[in-house]
């Protein structure tokens, strides 16, 4: 048995919803540019902290690229996503898959697209870029991209779609994303009112 590490690079999406009031709407749809005029109005406003959702996962666009390291961190495979399996072709090849309780799609309770739940909205975007997700797991033989699959999570604004990976298998088992030291470069950051 031997110890594995898969390393995502790519660019991150980091993004909040954040409910509003009509008050609170109004007073921001015309000054929401940075931090400390949305502060001025919601006071402690935290965009990792809303009363809606937030995430921050690697963003699945042509940057992305997946590497295993070995024990020694030489590289062993670089690839896309493209070449890792959809979680349901991959539940036919390992069937203990199904056993997992949460192999499906996961529930995500955000969006950035207003209704009549969510009126408004206020959301906020960062687009960093980096070593975004470490994932260490044990196997006997070199894995190849084929014995990994993903689910990817979409976040839907009045914009634009986003579509992150929310989830990693190998073979049957889910892969835990590791804590790292983010050195991340700042690429955007926007907030934006909906309503």
């Amino acid at each position: 048995m031997k110890t594995y590490t898969i390393i995502i690079e790519g660019t991150e999406y980091g993004a909040s919803g954040h409910d509003l009031s009509k008050k609170e709407f109004d007073s921001l749809k015309t000054n929401s540019s940075d931090l400390s005029d949305i502060q001025t109005v919601i006071a402690e406003y935290d965009p990792w902290n809303t009363n809606f959702w937030s995430v921050s996962k690697p963003l699945k666009d042509a940057k992305l690229a997946i590497s295993l390291l070995s024990e020694n961190g030489e590289i062993i495979w670089g690839t896309s996503c493209n070449e890792f399996n959809d979680i349901y072709d991959h539940s036919e090849k390992f069937p203990d898959i199904m056993l997992v309780d949460f192999w499906d799609e996961f529930v995500f309770n955000g969006e950035a697209v207003c209704y009549d739940k969510h009126p408004y909205i206020l959301y906020y975007q960062e687009l960093n870029e980096g070593i975004l997700a470490k994932l260490i797991f044990d196997s006997v033989e070199a894995p190849k991209p084929q014995d990994f699959s993903i689910v990817f999570g979409t976040i839907e604004t009045e914009d634009d779609e986003f579509e992150y990976i929310e989830k990693i298998y190998f073979k049957d088992e889910l892969l835990p994303f590791e804590e790292i030291n983010w050195d991340l470069k700042e690429i955007q950051r926007i907030f934006k009112v909906y309503g």
